[in-house]
């Protein structure tokens, strides 16, 4: 933490403060072992005016992007460190360490009110070039044309006003004068817009099961969305015959009911439509071995799935099952991670999580304090979005248990382009090929 603090200070990215406010400091470690300062600003969040800029339309930037050929995406560095704090609000950042009382200069991760005042100077950055060469959600940024001269002049343009601002590239997540991009969960091609494989992956990726305790998990994801599937009944009769059966036999009828189900599943209810004006919800399970959700929407007074998800936990992470709070830390772990991956859906929109495990909803209101480092990092990173966490009982929590407990086939990738894509006239859908 000194090391950190000092290397804020040379940068003149903070300086010592006499400020009657102060937010406590906590260390999150991230994936790849380095540290990530983090403070706690949940106090001063709720007590602060909320910025009401608003967020552009995902659906009207997708609409945009489908009428061209040729893409290439930014990823602004440090983002939030281009924006100055105005100097009467400084005092109001200050944090507190064993090393003394600090404010910041520059605008720190945690406000609730960094994500629209960022916007705002990406667009003012950009004014004279969005819409039409360009489009710019938060640190995203992408260039589009229809032809590569064209393209090659846009970019110029967007690279010389970043340039201007002061503002660095994450060159590693960059990508240039590509036909086809991942943008926004979703994959911008001249064909069109298709969502992104990754949303269904999770499902199709779940391999031939190997007991009665699998055969329950999968028929639990499969069953919460029975009155969508037409012949439910008759398409898992061979699964359900697994669960009473003396001697567990995985046979071809079997192989062939779960092969339909996976594709019924991916298709209605399934569906790539999003109404961002309607809140989402997301359904989030772990067990001692994985982490599985699904984001979901209301729509014409059904619960219609927008994305599934899905993922192993590591050797390391399994082993918090056997620790006091094991858990509640793969539980939040589970929340942590499914926040990241739908974050284009939820940014500044209220939304809310289901859960089984009744602890978190303690955990994630506002003044609670859990003696648990982990815990308490995974609040403080997740402050920045608007939230509750309901408890909802397991038997009620089908489709995201599912994915948290089947087994998966671990080497399946899907090839992120839209020849993953074929229109099937006789369905009227797009289908995913492997």
């Amino acid at each position: 933490m000194e090391a950190e603090i000092q290397q804020y200070l040379d940068l003149g990215l903070i300086r010592p403060s006499t400020s009657p406010w102060a937010s406590p400091v906590l260390m999150i470690c991230k994936p790849d072992g380095s540290i990530r300062f983090c403070i706690d600003y949940r106090k001063l969040n709720d007590v602060t005016i909320k910025d009401r800029y608003p967020m552009p339309r995902v659906d009207d930037l997708l609409d945009v992007l489908g009428k061209s050929k040729y893409f290439s995406t930014m990823d602004v560095a440090s983002g939030y460190w281009n924006v100055r704090m105005e100097e009467k609000s400084i005092e109001k950042t200050a944090f507190i360490c064993k090393f003394g009382l600090y404010e910041w200069l520059v605008m720190p991760f945690g406000l609730c009110n960094a994500v629209p005042q960022f916007e705002r100077l990406m667009e003012d950055v950009l004014r004279d070039q969005l819409w039409k060469s360009c489009l710019v959600y938060l640190d995203d940024v992408i260039v589009f044309s229809q032809d590569f001269a064209t393209h090659i002049s846009r970019l110029r343009e967007v690279l010389s006003c970043l340039q201007a601002a002061g503002f660095k590239l994450k060159m590693s997540k960059c990508k240039w004068g590509k036909t086809s991009v991942a943008f926004l969960g979703h994959i911008v091609t001249p064909a069109g817009i298709l969502p992104n494989p990754e949303k269904v992956k999770s499902v199709l990726k779940i391999r031939p099961l190997r007991n009665v305790a699998e055969v329950r998990a999968f028929l639990g994801l499969a069953g919460y969305f029975r009155r969508f599937i037409k012949g439910f009944a008759a398409i898992s009769r061979p699964l359900e015959k697994l669960k009473t059966a003396e001697v567990f036999q995985w046979t071809h009828e079997c192989d062939e009911a779960l092969n339909i189900l996976k594709r019924k599943l991916v298709s209605p209810p399934y569906s790539p439509t999003r109404i961002f004006d309607k809140p989402f919800f997301i359904l989030v399970d772990a067990c001692p071995v994985a982490v599985g959700a699904v984001l979901m929407q209301r729509q014409d007074n059904r619960d219609r799935v927008i994305a599934y998800a899905s993922q192993a936990l590591d050797a390391t992470q399994q082993k918090w099952i056997h620790k006091k709070d094991g858990i509640s830390e793969i539980e939040c772990y589970g929340i942590v991670w499914t926040t990241k991956k739908f974050r284009p859906y939820i940014d500044r929109r209220p939304f809310t999580i289901y859960t089984d495990h009744s602890a978190l909803v303690w955990l994630f209101k506002t003044g609670s304090h859990s003696s648990n480092g982990k815990l308490a990092r995974w609040a403080v990173h997740l402050q920045s979005l608007d939230f509750t966490v309901v408890h909802r009982p397991g038997s009620q929590m089908g489709c995201a248990d599912g994915l948290s407990r089947l087994p998966t086939d671990a080497s399946l990738e899907l090839i992120q382009t839209s020849d993953s894509y074929r229109y099937d006239g006789q369905h009227e859908e797009w289908v995913l090929y492997l």
